[in-house]
């Protein structure tokens, strides 16, 4: 605990705090029961101090990230970063948890950690509870996920005071499924204002809540209930609840509860109702209820998914089209829509953002794919307030874009984006007037031709489906695909590339690639057949080198000469022998594949005479009948052998014409030894 009227500065702390239990007879504000990551209690002035360590407990009257209890004392140039975590607490809060101070006042501070809260009742991401202090150019960062909780705001949870030139960043996360909890109240900003005076500030984080019970929610974009006077604000986030609803919930996308005048503010954010039973009409794009006017209060119609304003009460908000906030939105002027005090903002691309406050300007241009709806973003340029170039600072990859191209719309560079992205780094994000920035690129589609074959010396005849085509999109088409290749009836055996061409209206919006495939020239079969040829026993072998026969030469191709060969010499007995041929020459040869069949080398005996033919083989029955028979002998082939044989062979034959032909007659086999032999 600090004194009164002391004071605290260039002080930091970096350790963390766990306390699993608090004495319960310690729970109370001017106790030990308040844990800060600085001070747990103070009253003094704290200036130029930071705390970055995470604070756990259970039971405890107040979390602070840098003070728990403020009762007197102002705060300025401070941040804590540290995460705080509290179960069954009173109040938690990123810089400070309860702050009691009487025209106290925090200033040029902020919070980046985030909180993790159960069965508490205040849980703010910069203050849990305020009281009457004035707090001024401050934000907070950090997410909240709480449980069970009743007073939730990513700025404040509840009070009082002034609050101006201020910001939050972060969403929350609320469950509800406690039936004793009746009633909570969400806020962007701030969950419950019950005196607060709030200007010149915005919420861009989402809200959320699920619920498991019939409790009754006040949820708003930038204050869940409001019982004071909003000027010149904004929310940018989502707003929601799903589980179980209640015909009391108020959700809106700027205020869920509001009972007090609001002028020049507007929300964005999409407003839904995911329970059972439906609210019956609590829910609007701009206010869920609203028992008070609302002056030049505005919502995008696009994209909160309603055209209604104001769930219940008095309406009197303007729903606008994005296309309308980007051509004549409140923030200029000469606007139709012009704020009340048009002097404290300025208009953006396509909101309106407050020009007390921290902003660049952004200009950029893009890409989209064809069949796509993704832009593919440049920055040119972010001008910030200062009109300093900070371009090279800013998470880009953190911004998202939005343009007049939709999937279907044709390859050209007639569009225009605009960033999505409305808060980044301490900056409210705006973009300029966006004319021609955005282009759409040819989708890739890529044809993949299947590879195909031939035989050499044939016309290649190409299968024309032989192909598949990928990348086709929005139902477009082709109307015709051709398939050729150079190759001809005259290729060498090798592979020739198959072409693809494809034709089409549609075929206008894609850069067309071809997979291309190949055409194989196979051989052509060739075979060299040699033909049977005889030597005399005793006698070298000399083979005809001309003696074969050559089928399937195509385009004019020629065998000038092949290897005869044969095993037999002149020491080979007499018999059958092979003639083997081999290594065939001549022009266009590479181009088939050759089969070689060999013939017979019929080596004969010394009693055949030279020149003497090689006679066929007869197979006769083994039983001969006499010259007298009555059957004609040259048609009985029991009497061939002497009747006929006699008089058409040169060998003479003379056997007794009155007896049975005496000569041994042997079936014939593969050896020439077994052959009818001339033994007479």
């Amino acid at each position: 605990m600090s004194a009164s009227g002391t004071n605290i500065s260039n002080s930091y702390e970096t350790g963390s705090i766990t306390a699993d239990k608090v004495d319960p007879s310690l729970n109370s504000p001017s106790n030990t029961g308040n844990f800060g990551g600085l001070i747990g209690y103070s009253a003094s002035n704290i200036e130029n101090s930071y705390a970055t360590g995470n604070i756990e407990t259970k039971g405890a009257q107040s979390i602070g990230g840098l003070v728990g209890s403020e009762l007197a004392g102002n705060i300025s140039n401070s941040y804590t970063s540290g995460n705080l975590t509290g179960y069954n607490t009173s109040s938690i809060g990123g810089l400070v948890a309860l702050d009691y101070s009487y025209q106290s006042s925090i200033v040029n501070s902020y919070s980046s950690g985030n909180i993790n809260s159960s069965n508490s009742m205040y849980v703010g991401g910069f203050v849990g509870q305020n009281s009457s202090a004035t707090i001024t150019n401050s934000h907070a960062t950090g997410n909240i996920n709480s449980e069970n909780s009743q007073y939730i705001g990513g700025f404040i949870a509840y009070g009082g005071g002034i609050i101006k030139n201020s910001y939050e960043t972060g969403s929350i996360y609320e469950k509800t499924d406690d039936k004793n909890v009746f009633s909570i109240n969400v806020g962007g900003f701030v969950g419950t204002s019950t005196y607060m005076d709030i200007s010149n500030s915005y919420s861009s984080g989402n809200v959320s809540e699920t619920s498991t019970v019939s409790n009754s929610s006040n949820l708003g974009g930038f204050v869940g209930s409001n019982d004071n006077v909003i000027t010149d604000a904004y929310a940018l986030g989502s707003v929601s609840k799903t589980g179980s609803g209640n015909i009391n919930d108020h959700i809106g996308g700027f205020v869920g509860m509001n009972d007090m005048n609001i002028t020049d503010a507007y929300s964005i954010g999409s407003v839904t109702e995911q329970s059972s039973p439906q609210n019956g009409g609590m829910i609007g794009g701009f206010a869920g209820y609203s028992s008070m006017s609302i002056k030049d209060g505005y919502f995008d119609t696009d994209t909160s998914g309603t055209t209604k304003g104001v769930g219940n009460g008095s309406n009197t908000v303007i729903g606008l089209t994005t296309a309308e906030w980007i051509a004549n939105g409140p923030g200029s002027a000469t606007s139709q829509y012009a704020f009340v005090n048009p002097t404290l903002w300025a208009k953006g691309t396509p909101y309106a953002y407050l020009s007390t406050l921290p902003y660049v300007i952004v200009t950029a241009n893009g890409t989209q794919v064809y069949g796509t709806t993704a832009i593919n973003a440049q920055i040119d340029s972010a001008i910030n307030q200062s009109g300093q170039n900070i371009a090279s600072t800013l998470s880009v990859g953190d911004m998202t874009w939005s343009g007049s191209a939709l999937a279907n719309s044709g390859v050209g560079s007639s569009y225009n984006m605009y960033g999505t992205t409305y808060a980044l780094d301490g900056y409210q994000v705006t973009y300029t007037d966006p004319g021609s920035n955005l282009a759409v690129t040819p989708a890739s589609l890529t044809v993949t031709l299947d590879n195909q074959s031939g035989t050499y010396g044939q016309i290649p005849t190409l299968n024309q489906s032989g192909y598949r085509v990928s990348g086709l999109v929005n139902g477009d088409t082709f109307s015709s695909m051709s398939l050729s290749t150079n190759a001809s009836r005259n290729s060498n055996v090798g592979e020739y590339y198959i072409h693809g061409s494809i034709t089409g209206d549609d075929l206008k919006n894609y850069t067309v690639s071809y997979q291309n495939s190949v055409y194989t020239v196979k051989p052509a079969s060739l075979i060299i057949t040699a033909r049977n040829q005889s030597e005399t026993y005793g006698n070298i072998p000399t083979l005809d080198k001309s003696a074969y026969v050559v089928t399937g030469l195509v385009n004019g191709d020629t065998v000038s000469s092949v290897v005869l060969s044969t095993n037999a010499k002149s020491s080979s007995a007499a018999g059958n022998y092979v003639i083997f041929v081999s290594s065939a020459n001549g022009y266009g040869l590479k181009n088939y594949t050759i089969k070689y069949i060999s013939a017979v080398l019929d080596i004969l005996s010394q009693k055949k005479q030279a020149g003497s033919p090689i006679q066929k083989e007869i197979i006769f029955w083994p039983q001969m009948s006499t010259f007298g028979g009555s059957i004609d002998p040259c048609h009985n082939p029991r009497t061939f052998l002497v009747n006929c044989l006699k008089s058409r062979n040169i060998h003479s034959l003379s056997p007794t014409t009155s007896q049975t032909s005496p000569y041994r007659i042997k079936y014939p086999t593969l050896s020439y030894s077994n052959r009818l032999k001339d033994t007479f």
